[in-house]
């Protein structure tokens, strides 16, 4: 077991019975004035076979837990930690006889508040019946949920549940504080929740996870008809819940909310076995000659106790654009550790496959918008966005007709051909929106572009409208997906006659592929 090993100043009294000492010899160790002595303190050092959990905390013998069927427990044993409670849990609604420590009434009877600790390594039996590590309540409240109860998962998160114990709808509430995912299973982890009367807060291994308003009034959570105040591996509604399954070590409980200082130097009474790294997953990478790989911002680490994670990498510089083809090996310093991650780079011979073709479409007296960058396959299979330098042209004084023109791809004698179709312009009398109208009680209306209706929902003016015009009506303005229908004035002339319909909003959609030329990224927007 790796979980921690107990320092002397052990605080809070979390260590009451000394390793080294009979288990009749429950005794508190000298704590920090600033955390006070726990009310309960279970070690699990003692023989567990006598059914008897002795005490260290400052109640003493009066609140010694009782095992139920101590032969169904085990007891864990390291020799950094000593002792732990095994319990091997179970299915709810299972029946039987099963361990369960039950802890005597008096818990509640002078509480200003309540901070629960311990050691928890579940088996991650029984996730989806939401097992019960420990319940603190007792059997003769308003309800049997009074109290405070962990579920290391509920519904595939960890929870730690407050029930005030009243009853009626204006008055009981119950309050959740959870974490996004369950308790990691078979993994130790140091656990600590603490309930003040307004406020449920959970801690693993001394730093704050969650918490919920809750509001408590302690003394309803007392009785002094109840014969217990708590239980370890239940509830009291196994019906409804599972046993806890897994081990459980230095269970404690205080009478009042310790802050959240005081849960971090608890833990830091603990000296942590930390896992450690021990390997890095290798990178691999094709890249091609004169181009930098695409390298990865994280790799996984491997650490001792078998756990991974993704921790941030930076890559050592390298000049890749001069690289010789063949592999190439570059480190890389990961955050937060001492190993080094490696990437194997394997450089391939510059050699071109295909570029992607170039064809643009003008008007007559315009100028091409020729890419500054064409897609390039190349021999690895990746594709570039490569730059391309295109001769000067007088574009303007060409007349109509279709043009080839080569291109220089940068850093080669490589062509890059594009073909330029340039067309007659026509004489196109300019187009009105002669009137927007808005149909009542809806969100439709219509258009009238030269005494024609173009219909749409709202009012949007699509890109489609100037290109290819509205088809659908033999009377509307039909298609020419080569020519614009409208000239550059019907924009203005649409808002005035809309706003005076009544709209409130104009949407303007142009769809990429209407002023992308042939080249990715490089728009032509003399088609807006």
């Amino acid at each position: 077991m790796q979980h921690r090993t107990l320092m002397l100043r052990a605080i809070g009294g979390l260590a009451a019975v000394s390793m080294l000492m009979p288990a009749v010899s429950a005794q508190a160790l000298d704590v920090p004035e600033s955390v006070p002595t726990p009310l309960v303190s279970y070690s699990f050092e003692d023989d567990i076979s006598t059914g008897v959990i002795a005490n260290g905390g400052s109640a003493g013998a009066a609140l010694n837990g009782r095992l139920e069927n101590p032969a169904l427990a085990a007891q864990g044993s390291s020799a950094a930690t000593g002792k732990t409670l095994k319990l091997p849990g179970g299915a709810k609604n299972s029946g039987g006889d099963h361990p369960l420590v039950w802890i005597p009434n008096g818990v509640f009877r002078q509480a200003q508040g309540l901070t629960v600790s311990a050691w928890v390594k579940w088996d991650g039996s029984n996730a989806k019946d939401n097992p019960v590590a420990w319940y603190l309540g007792g059997d003769k409240l308003a309800k049997n949920t009074s109290g405070t109860f962990f579920n290391p998962s509920d519904g595939g998160k960890m929870t730690v549940t407050t029930d005030n114990g009243l009853t009626g709808s204006a008055s009981a509430t119950q309050s959740k504080a959870q974490t996004a995912e369950a308790l990691p299973s078979n993994t130790w982890k140091y656990v600590t929740a603490t309930q003040t009367d307004s406020e449920l807060t959970v801690y693993v291994n001394g730093e704050k996870v969650s918490s919920a308003a809750a509001k408590v009034d302690f003394t309803n959570l007392h009785n002094d008809a109840s014969t217990f105040s708590g239980v370890i591996g239940n509830g009291t509604w196994p019906k409804w819940t599972a046993y806890y399954g897994g081990e459980i070590d230095d269970f404690a409980i205080w009478n009042s909310a310790l802050d959240s200082d005081q849960v971090k130097e608890v833990f830091d009474g603990y000296t942590v076995d930390q896992a450690v790294p021990k390997t890095v997953a290798p990178v691999q990478a094709t890249v091609d000659q004169g181009f930098e790989p695409e390298l990865p911002a994280t790799v996984d680490v491997t650490y001792s106790d078998g756990s991974k994670k993704s921790l941030d990498v930076t890559w050592d510089s390298y000049d890749w654009k001069n690289a010789p083809s063949g592999d190439v090996t570059v480190h890389g310093a990961i955050q937060g550790i001492e190993l080094k991650a490696t990437a194997t780079v394997t450089v391939v011979k510059r050699k071109i496959v295909s570029i992607n073709p170039v064809n643009i479409k003008i008007d007559e007296g315009q100028s091409p918008a020729l890419p500054y960058k064409v897609k390039v396959v190349y021999g690895s299979g990746a594709d570039h966005m490569t730059p391309v330098t295109w001769p000067d042209m007088d574009w303007p004084n060409k007349k109509p007709g279709t043009y080839m023109v080569d291109g220089l791809l940068d850093g080669s004698d490589t062509k890059v051909p594009a073909t330029v179709t340039i067309s007659a312009v026509r004489d196109v009398k300019p187009v009105v929106v002669s009137k927007a109208e808005k149909a009542a009680g809806s969100d439709r209306g219509s258009l009238y572009v030269d005494g024609k209706p173009f219909n749409f929902v709202g009012v949007q003016f699509f890109g489609e409208w100037q290109t290819f015009g509205d088809g659908h009506d033999p009377n509307n303005i039909k298609h020419d997906q080569d020519h614009p229908v409208l000239e550059q004035d019907w924009l203005e002339n649409g808002f005035e006659k809309v706003a005076a319909a009544g709209f409130k909003t104009i949407q303007i959609e142009t769809a990429w592929n209407q002023i992308e030329p042939e080249a990715p990224g490089q728009y032509d927007w003399h088609r807006v």
